[in-house]
This record gives C-alpha cells, sequence and structure tokens, in this order.
C-alpha cells in the first residue's frame, strides 16, 4: 500500500525472504506476549533455497507462461526473484534465530530432527535433507521458583538456603578440592612420592554447607538417555558368547574397562611413567 506501506498477502508467499522472517518474528511477538513468564517455545522451520522466485519454476523473462498456467490449477507465483541467491541455501531458519534473540527471547538450545527414513532428493548436484531444526527460546531469565531436592517443596518465592534449618534448607557435603592457597591438583600422596616441586601443598576435600534449594527460570523437565542393552550386557560378559576362554577385546583393554574412567585411567599411566 502506497499510504500504510502495508502488503497484502499469505504467510509464505513473501516477495523476499527478508519480509517473510519479519512477518513470522511479528507473530511471535505476539507468542511472547500471551505466553507465561515460566513458558518455554519450540520452532520447528525448514529450510529453502534460492531460485526464480516464481513458484512455478519460471524465470523473470519466462513470467508470462507463468500467468496462462493459472486457470488450470496453478497459482501465480511472486516476481520477484531471489536476486544473488540462486540455488543457495538461504539459512532461513538460523536468520529467524538470529532476528528472534534481537526481539528480546532467550535461545536455549538448537535441536536436530534427525529422520532416517526420509524420502531421497530428486536432486542430483546436492546431498538428501534429512534433518530440520528444533529451536528452544524462552521468554524468561530471571528464577521465578526453587525446588527443594531433599523434600520436594516448591516455592515461588527465595528460600534462606544455607541461612534456614539444617537437613531441610541445607546440609553438610564433602565437596570437591578445596583451591584456595594451593598450587597443584595431584593429592599428597602422589606430591610425596612423585617429589614434585609444586607438591609443598597440596589440595584436600573439605566440608561445607550447600543449599538443597535450586531456582528454576521456567519448567523444565530434564531428559536422561538410558544405557543401552547391549552395552550393558558386554559390561557384564568378559568373554565371547559360548566362548568361556577366548575374553572380549574391550576387556582386555584397561583404557575401556567397564566402570573405568578416563582420569583414573590416566592416574594410572602418569604413575608407570613416574616410576
Amino acid at each position: 500500500c502506497i499510504k500504510c506501506n502495508a502488503w497484502r498477502g499469505s504467510l509464505g508467499l513473501e516477495p523476499t525472504f527478508e519480509l517473510y522472517i519479519k512477518h513470522l518474528c511479528d507473530i511471535f511477538d505476539e507468542v511472547k506476549r500471551v505466553l507465561r513468564k515460566d513458558g518455554t517455545c519450540w520452532v520447528n522451520l525448514g529450510d529453502s533455497y534460492g531460485g526464480s522466485g516464481n513458484r512455478s519454476g519460471h524465470t523473470l523473462e519466462t513470467s508470462n507462461l507463468n500467468r496462462l498456467t493459472i486457470g488450470y490449477g496453478a497459482t501465480e507465483g511472486n516476481q520477484k526473484a531471489t536476486k544473488g541467491y540462486e540455488k543457495s541455501l538461504l539459512d532461513i531458519p538460523y536468520r529467524f534465530s538470529i532476528e528472534m534473540i534481537n526481539r528480546g527471547w532467550a535461545k536455549r538450545n538448537t535441536i536436530i530432527w534427525w529422520k532416517p527414513n526420509c524420502m531421497p532428493s530428486s536432486a542430483n548436484d546436492r546431498f538428501t535433507v534429512d534433518f530440520e531444526y528444533l529451536f528452544f527460546f524462552t521468554k524468561n531469565n530471571k528464577t521465578l521458583f526453587w525446588t527443594n531436592e531433599k523434600t520436594l517443596e516448591c516455592v515461588d518465592k527465595k528460600p534462606l538456603g544455607t541461612k534456614g534449618k539444617e537437613g531441610i534448607d541445607w546440609e553438610w557435603r564433602k565437596i570437591g578440592e578445596n583451591y584456595e592457597n594451593y598450587d597443584t591438583k595431584i593429592s599428597r600422596e602422589d606430591a610425596e612420592r612423585y617429589n614434585s616441586l609444586k607438591a609443598r601443598k597440596y589440595r584436600k576435600k573439605e566440608w561445607k554447607k550447600v543449599s538443597l534449594w535450586k531456582g528454576h527460570d521456567y519448567w523444565f523437565e530434564q531428559q536422561f538417555r538410558p544405557i543401552a542393552e547391549a552395552t550393558v550386557r558386554r559390561s557384564k560378559n568378559k568373554f565371547y558368547p559360548g566362548n568361556s576362554k577366548t575374553k572380549l577385546w574391550y576387556s582386555t583393554q584397561k583404557a575401556i574397562k567397564p566402570g573405568r574412567d578416563a582420569q583414573t585411567f590416566n592416574q594410572e599411566v602418569y604413575k608407570k611413567i613416574a616410576s
């Protein structure tokens, strides 16, 4: 419109992809307005390629052919091409997510929705796209409520924490290492054994007050992926099935033995080198 600069059309049929992203973000501005403070927003958005600008596949020079076929079930395409982006992936999802961040949304994750049984692409000059983007947005970045890991209580007022009652609000825990006034990461026994120059002081564990309350900005239920059943079976059986004499390859490799972490393995290797 010449007077108000409005555009008449449908979402997704804009003359340019920049205008499409603007319209899409305008819609999510209203979503943000009505969304609860502790709510989350998930957006599934696909990508597209730059082309002629016409849905029929005609270029600007042959766009008259498109008009002749409208009466036979075809629709009139946009007459403005994505100039300079022909055959290029437009990165619509990332352009959209950046604009959402600019408008005040907090982007927490970019999730890949992988489709292992998707239909192969008919294009013969690029790979088949077998995934879609799923964006995880939140509108709030301030703590709204607290939960107690012991009593499972949920409150919307900041609890006392370490200033409250022992056993309810806080408890004593042995926390890692004391990093104050120490300049070495190795233990006392290793320091004496290796005669390290930095072994004059060592780090030791100490008891500290730990709050049982945890603050949350929004509702989120963390998901954990269970260990594969085959992995559990391999960790319990050190021999090949039906053969009690031949050990599995991984059971002979101390570095990847089940139940052994990388830190323990590195310490043992370091001891062998030092000795």
